[in-house]
């Protein structure tokens, strides 16, 4: 049996196939609840975007998800990967969020400050999570550097890692992993 992830993007009727599986496991999106199997995981997310998941091996898949903290503010979007068996969502301090892909432009003088890549799934052969090829402006020059978020023995561990873009494009044209688009933002103030 051979295994994929296909996530696609809407605020509704999601269908997810699994790592594990080739039968249609329906996500559906509601406000800030994320819905699938009769199992409802309520979120303290606000524009709420259901990415995709990760297989665990002793709890529920680890969701991946596109939201804000807050209503109507300034602070942007992010990526969270988080278990529903971990229990909800952390405050701010305690939750990890990752950056989005795309540009980010300063949002006062709207010099470009970031770039990066982003992928999920089995990005690198027999490793899952997510990872971002990034560029970042440090004292004038530009630094360039791998990031990622990898689900092992049912946790993420993240660390800046040696790996080549080339590695992460080859499986996904195998279908093992998906790339998330992203759209040119401005910093947060």
């Amino acid at each position: 049996m051979k295994s994929v992830f296909i996530a696609l993007f809407s605020l509704t009727n999601l269908f997810v196939y699994s790592q594990s599986s080739t039968t249609e496991e329906p996500v559906k999106i509601e406000k800030n609840k994320v819905i699938s199997h009769g199992d409802v995981f309520e979120t303290n997310l606000f524009d709420l975007e259901f990415v995709g998941q990760l297989k665990a091996v002793r709890k529920k898949p680890f969701l991946i998800l596109i939201g804000r903290r807050c209503d109507s503010c300034d602070v942007n979007s992010s990526v969270y990967i988080h278990s529903p068996s971990d229990g909800p969502l952390k405050n701010e301090s305690k939750q990890k969020r990752y950056n989005l892909p795309g540009p980010i432009f300063d949002y006062q003088s709207r010099d470009l400050l970031y770039a990066a890549r982003l992928f999920w799934g089995e990005v690198i052969p027999n490793r899952f999570g997510i990872i971002w090829f990034q560029r970042e402006l440090k004292n004038n020059r530009w630094d360039e550097s791998v990031y990622f978020a990898e689900l092992m023995n049912d946790h993420v561990t993240d660390e800046f890692i040696k790996s080549e873009l080339k590695t992460t494009l080859t499986q996904v044209e195998k279908g093992k992993a998906w790339e998330i688009k992203g759209e040119p933002i401005s910093s947060e103030p």
